[in-house]
């Protein structure tokens, strides 16, 4: 009798094959439900900024997240301290999955001067593992301008129609004033208001 034809064999065979799928079912199951956190930096057309953002894209939480390194070059003089006091220095408790935080780190026509700027950036935070234990995660993400350099303002739909509706308002004040000019000048030459 071979090894082939025996029972014992093929029951033990289809025993490791079924807790190595069990396995993969677990491991697959808790890659899906992980924190999946990362930072990168966008360009706002409607504000003409560039943001720092930091989103979790996971299904699960990630908890005390801070960076552990951040380079200051990425980031305008003028919004240093507004950085400096917002989550990039102070931390998140709690990042909820699809949750994100953001903070302008550059604006303006001053943008250009960070065009060839990029730095490494770690981020730390603790995942939730089964049985409550938390596990540290560190990853690394490449920030950079390269990607924006050259882009041109090109405002939203809204903020076009918020353009146009000044333009319009300031075109009505004018007229109002050519209207309240004309209306006394002719209460001078009459003394009395026209009847219409």
């Amino acid at each position: 009798m071979s090894v082939f034809e025996d029972a014992d064999f093929w029951t033990s065979v289809s025993g490791m094959a079924a807790a190595v799928t069990l396995l993969i079912s677990i491991w697959s199951n808790y890659e899906m439900k992980r924190p999946q956190v990362v930072a990168s930096l966008e360009l706002d057309t409607d504000k003409n900024s560039v943001e720092l953002i930091v989103h979790n894209y996971g299904n699960k939480p990630a908890y005390n997240l801070r960076f552990a390194s951040f380079s200051n070059g990425i980031v305008m003089s003028e919004f240093r301290d507004l950085v400096s006091s917002s989550f990039v220095r102070k931390g998140i408790p709690v990042l909820i999955p699809g949750a994100r935080r953001f903070t302008i780190v550059a604006a303006g026509a001053g943008m250009q001067k960070l065009a060839n700027e990029r730095a490494t950036v770690q981020l730390v935070y603790e995942e939730k593992l089964p049985l409550g234990f938390r596990r540290r995660v560190r990853e690394e993400f490449v920030l950079d301008y390269v990607s924006f350099s050259g882009a041109l303002y090109q405002g939203s739909e809204a903020n076009l129609s918020r353009r146009a509706l000044e333009e319009v308002n300031r075109s009505l004040k004018k007229i109002a004033s050519s209207l309240s000019r004309i209306d006394l000048k002719l209460e001078a030459n009459d003394g009395r208001r026209p009847q219409g």
